[in-house]
């Protein structure tokens, strides 16, 4: 059989080996690498971007830790100005202060609003005010670290109005210093003082330390940073330059939008994908400006570590792939090619016939020993086979003489079961005649005995319900007749009370008539009490008014007289000026002459002023008198209405209680008729319903003669006792019929 082998299976086994572990190195490989690359780049990525976030953090430290300079300075100003106590001098002590303390400010300037300050005083030095007597001082480091003291003679710059029209710092836009040639930011405040602006300070920062920083910063190897401006310009780029030239690159659009955007991006694909460039936006606090950071990574710098490490895979692999291939191959040759020709011999043996040569290396413990022990059952299957089929013959035999003793079974079972049905036919044509006392005599086999039994006792059950269902339709029967007896007499009675309901329901009819008439009548004086009391009361009113109306005259007349009096005294006192005038007049001689006469005329007026009011007193006094005899007659009328009032009062709640006595009256007589009304329908329905119950007994009778006609089908007796119960049930059939 081995000579048909071309190809052995440890063969193939090493080469599938082989290639599964050359395939799962290289598998591996790429996975690894594929992770190492990630990994790698995200690694230096990030290192990258933290190493930005680092210098975007020192630039925006470094110009807050100079814009809290101007911020103390303005803040000492308008806090020592609250009280005007801060002069023009200790403004300008303050200013120098901080240019000596602070190294890193190039200048300090201050520019008053026209007239934001209080004028210069008597004796009060004018340093930093110019011709037009505006405060604008403007200090400088030279050189030698020297500060002087510049004063212009008018405001310059678009910083300046915009921060006196809108009241908000500004100034953090990068511009080239005309004298150093070094780019500078001016951050500028508003001063307010008692909520009006009346000045506005900043500081020069030079922004030369910036290059220094980004020079030095090492992102990667071969990287290069660089800064622009809020306006898109450099304020230092990696052309070492710091010129503030405009930011032109067409080779990233991303960026671009970035930097308009003040948002972090980076773009993968610049520069043809020879590059990363990352914008970084640098936020200053407390200014609408915004910087951006421009950092170029070579990808080579990043690519460099990726091929190192993968390196440090590829190679330990493939000197893997060499020893496991050499030590498999010597495994295979050992526990492998042996084992399977053994195999390969006994598969031969079996081939030829020869069922009795054992199987060798069944006591191996791995697949060569399983299917060693698989052949070895094999064969034994074989073996026992071989022995089996003389014992089939002999079963063959036995199982055809069995089939033909069942055969004899069946045929006994089946005349058994036709004479079993035979029988019980039998038994359900009776029952169908009529003949209830049938009975299954017969002897059934033993396992049909069951069938006799419940047959038997079915037709004993049915006997004696039939029977039981004949007695009751006698009894039927005469219950009925007495019923409709019963029921007609009930017929009689309710007619005769449903007739005496109805006459009484008549004369009540009349009684509610009368009675619904007297309380209409009673309601009708009701009324016309109510409306003659309510006249009697408007009239107490009318007096009452006519009461008040007289006692406010008499109280007017008082009033009258106490203006008389008054008028009395008035002319009292003329009368005496008018004398004492006449008196001065005469004493005057010729020149008060013609004051006498005018004071003589005035005393005759004051007379008459006095006889006047005399005689209307008297009138006043008459007519009060008769004002007072007028209240007291409209008084005894008031209170003669008054009783009147009550007395019309008193007879319109008898006369309401009549009203409501005769109303509670009809309601109830109402009620009583309506009472007797349903009465008179309940006897005329039980009347209906006693005429509906004799007829529904007539019916029952009927179905009752029915039902026994039908039940004398059935014979609940044996055929001797049926003719002794015929007489009986012939003296019954006058109960059933009427």
């Amino acid at each position: 059989m081995t000579k048909h082998i071309k190809s052995s299976i440890s063969k193939k086994i090493l080469t599938i080996t082989l290639s599964s572990l050359i395939f799962v190195q290289i598998f591996a490989t790429i996975i690894s690498s594929s992770y190492i690359v990630k990994n790698t780049r995200q690694n230096m990525e990030q290192e990258a971007l933290l190493k930005v976030d680092g210098l975007s953090t020192s630039i925006r430290n470094e110009i807050t830790y100079r814009d809290n300079i101007i911020r103390s300075i303005k803040a000492s100003i308008e806090n020592s100005s609250q009280n005007n106590s801060l002069t023009r001098k200790e403004i300008l002590d303050l200013l120098m202060l901080n240019m000596s303390a602070y190294k890193k400010l190039y200048a300090v300037d201050f520019k008053e609003i026209p007239h934001g300050l209080p004028n210069l005083k008597d004796g009060e030095s004018n340093l930093g005010t110019n011709l037009h007597g505006i405060f604008l001082p403007y200090l400088v480091r030279k050189s030698n670290d020297h500060i002087e003291l510049y004063t212009p003679a008018e405001h310059y710059g678009d910083v300046y109005n915009n921060i006196i029209n809108t009241g908000k710092s500004s100034g953090l836009e990068p511009y080239i210093d005309i004298e150093t040639k070094i780019p500078m930011v001016s951050p500028t405040y508003p001063i307010t003082i008692n909520g009006k602006r009346v000045a506005a300070v900043g500081v020069d920062i030079p922004l030369d330390w910036i290059s220094e920083l980004l020079k030095k910063a090492k992102i990667t190897e071969n990287s290069s940073v660089s800064l622009l401006s809020d306006k898109k310009l450099w304020i230092y780029n990696r052309r070492n330059t710091s010129n503030l030239e405009a930011y032109n690159d067409p080779h990233s659009s991303l960026i671009d939008r970035s930097i308009q955007t003040h948002t972090f991006s980076i773009d993968y694909a610049y520069n043809d994908g020879n590059n990363i460039r990352i914008a970084s936006p640098v936020k200053l606090d407390g200014f609408d400006q915004v910087w951006t950071i421009i950092v170029n990574i070579p990808n080579k710098d990043l690519n460099y570590p990726i091929y190192k490490n993968i390196a440090k895979i590829i190679i330990p692999g493939i000197i893997l792939i060499i020893l496991s291939t050499l030590l498999i191959f010597k495994i295979l040759k050992n526990s492998l090619k042996e084992p399977l020709d053994h195999i390969l011999d006994s598969v031969s043996t079996l081939e030829k016939g020869d069922y009795t040569r054992i199987t060798a290396d069944l006591n191996r413990t791995d697949e060569i020993g399983a299917i060693s022990r698989g052949l070895e059952n094999f064969r034994t299957s074989l073996l026992q086979a071989e022995k089996n089929n003389t014992l089939q013959v002999l079963e063959r035999e036995q199982a055809a003489q069995e089939r033909k003793r069942v055969s004899q079974q069946k045929e006994r079972e089946e005349i058994e079961r036709l004479n079993v049905s035979e029988a019980i036919r039998k038994g359900l044509s009776a029952l169908a005649e009529g003949n209830m006392a049938y009975r299954i005599a017969d002897e059934f086999p033993e396992h049909f005995a069951v069938m006799k039994t419940d047959f038997n006792a079915a037709c004993t059950q049915l006997q004696k319900t039939i029977a039981a269902v004949q007695s009751g339709v006698v009894a039927i029967g005469a219950g009925a007749k007495q019923i409709t007896t019963s029921s007609s007499d009930m017929a009689r009675r309710t007619e005769q009370q449903a007739a005496n309901i109805e006459e009484s329901s008549v004369a009540l009819n009349r009684v509610v008539d009368m009675v619904r008439e007297s309380s209409n009548n009673a309601a009708q004086a009701a009324c016309v009490t109510d409306a003659a009391r309510k006249r009697a009361e408007a009239s107490r009113e009318i007096v009452q008014s006519a009461v008040n109306a007289m006692g406010e005259i008499e109280a007017r007349f008082v009033e009258i007289n106490q203006v008389i009096g008054l008028i009395d005294d008035i002319a009292f006192q003329t009368n005496l000026l008018a004398l004492n005038a006449g008196i001065e007049a005469a004493r005057a001689g010729e020149a008060g002459r013609g004051f006498s006469v005018v004071a003589t005329e005035i005393r005759n007026l004051a007379l008459r002023s006095t006889e006047g009011a005399r005689n209307v007193k008297s009138l006043v006094s008459n007519s009060a008198n008769f004002v007072t005899d007028g209240v007291n007659l409209v008084d005894r009328t008031g209170d003669a209405l008054g009783a009147i009032f009550q007395q019309m009062n008193d007879i319109d709640h008898l006369v309401s209680s009549i009203a409501q006595a005769a109303n509670a009256q009809s309601i109830t007589l109402e009620e009583i008729n309506s009472a007797v009304q349903e009465m008179t329908t309940t006897t005329q329905q039980n009347a209906a319903l006693v005429e509906e119950n004799t007829m529904a007994i007539s019916s029952l009778n009927q179905e009752a003669v029915g039902l026994g006609e039908q039940t004398s089908f059935f014979r609940v007796r044996p055929h001797t006792e049926r003719h002794k119960s015929s007489a009986h049930k012939t003296a019954h059939e006058d109960c059933i019929i009427w």
